[in-house]
């Protein structure tokens, strides 16, 4: 956990590997949800987990926005599948 200036526990969000043949990993502590969208906006994926997701295995190769939110954070990742 990142410790901020004013000493309140900031949770971490990551999103990897960049880029990827198959899928990606997020892994986030606690509750968080996940939306996954195309370059043009369209959601292509969403769902929830708690600590890490396995995500994107069925979308086609190209370039995707992941939007992590927990209840504390939020987080947007460009993430490329090759």
């Amino acid at each position: 956990m990142i410790q901020n200036a004013n000493d309140i526990a900031v949770p971490t969000i990551t999103a990897y590997p960049n880029f990827t043949l198959h899928s990606f990993q997020i892994e986030a502590e606690g509750f968080f949800e996940y939306h996954i969208f195309d370059n043009f906006g369209t959601e292509l994926e969403k769902g929830n987990a708690v600590d890490d997701a396995l995500v994107g295995v069925g979308l086609p190769n190209g370039l995707y926005w992941i939007q992590i939110k927990n209840p504390t954070t939020h987080k947007m990742m460009r993430m490329t599948k090759r």
